[in-house]
């Protein structure tokens, strides 16, 4: 006889705030995986970018660089996670090797929208420095209008850009567990999330942003003692160990704070089938082959 299923293993409709809290059940119940989980990914990539600030501090380039492999890496740990979450509601129980030997099954349909990902941020994070650069004292009314002008357009392709990343992640709730879960390809799987989504963008973007504002909340909650001690060390010495303490412990955090939007996310994707296809946990043991406890 099974024993009384809890609410987080359940498959039901769930509104924003059952996702949440039953996000930081699921969350808290597995902390330790979900840290390992991440740290996988996130320390190869913390190297990769403590290198590149050691050999080319100053570099606009470098920044860039960061941005497109850090959001390309968030992805990968995305499909984990979604998969992580299938194994909590099948067996109460989360296999790190598992979940990335199931991404590394549909590695290239992954590694698809994390390269679209990247562009994304590369476009956003590489326009804001050029706005930068551009905004700077000038001399004369003629070149105070093209400064003008020249951070205007920049303001409009940068914010043209944030408006696409927006639109993609919506889709990226569908996508990625598409993929991980359904065991869809590229493009089918952007197919699958149209289908999932139609009558539900708004009330996944109200979610997100939702999901969006926990988590800049968490985030600034924990950025403040690293915030100090980053400003203790940055006060002594402006050497590349203080840079270096500042990268690793905003890594830190982020390894603590991501998983809250990924497990929400995917819950969200559940809630999404549950409600147009009336999905049940026979169907989830089914296609992530998976025997259930």
């Amino acid at each position: 006889m099974f024993e009384e299923q809890r609410r987080d293993r359940q498959l039901i409709e769930r509104g924003v705030m059952d996702i949440l809290g039953d996000t930081f059940s699921i969350y808290w119940r597995h902390f330790r995986k979900f840290v390992v989980l991440m740290a996988v990914i996130q320390i190869p990539v913390v190297v990769v970018e403590l290198l590149l600030s050691l050999v080319a501090p100053d570099s606009d380039w470098v920044l860039v660089g960061v941005s497109v492999i850090d959001a390309m890496a968030s992805l990968l740990v995305y499909g984990a996670v979604v998969f992580a979450v299938g194994q909590h509601l099948l067996a109460n129980d989360i296999s790190v090797e598992r979940s990335y030997i199931r991404v590394t099954w549909r590695i290239v349909s992954v590694a698809i929208p994390a390269l679209i990902v990247g562009t994304l941020f590369a476009a956003l994070v590489w326009q804001a420095i050029n706005i930068q650069g551009v905004v700077e004292p000038t001399t004369t009314e003629t070149l105070e209008t093209e400064v003008a002008l020249s951070a205007l357009l920049g303001a409009g392709v940068a914010i043209a850009v944030m408006v696409a990343l927006l639109i993609f992640t919506i889709y990226l709730v569908a996508i990625m567990p598409a993929i991980i879960v359904e065991g869809y390809r590229s493009t089918s799987a952007f197919r699958r999330a149209s289908e999932l989504l139609q009558g539900s963008k708004l009330r996944v973007l109200g979610h997100l942003l939702i999901y969006g504002f926990v988590v800049l909340g968490l985030f600034f909650a924990l950025s403040i003692p690293s915030f100090i001690l980053g400003a203790a060390v940055a006060g002594e010495t402006q050497s590349f160990a203080a840079s270096a303490m500042g990268i690793v412990l905003n890594r830190i955090v982020s390894i603590l704070i991501a998983p809250v939007t990924f497990i929400a996310t995917t819950l969200l994707y559940y809630d999404l089938r549950i409600r147009k296809e009336n999905y049940d946990i026979e169907r989830l043991s089914t296609e992530m082959g998976y025997e259930r406890a």
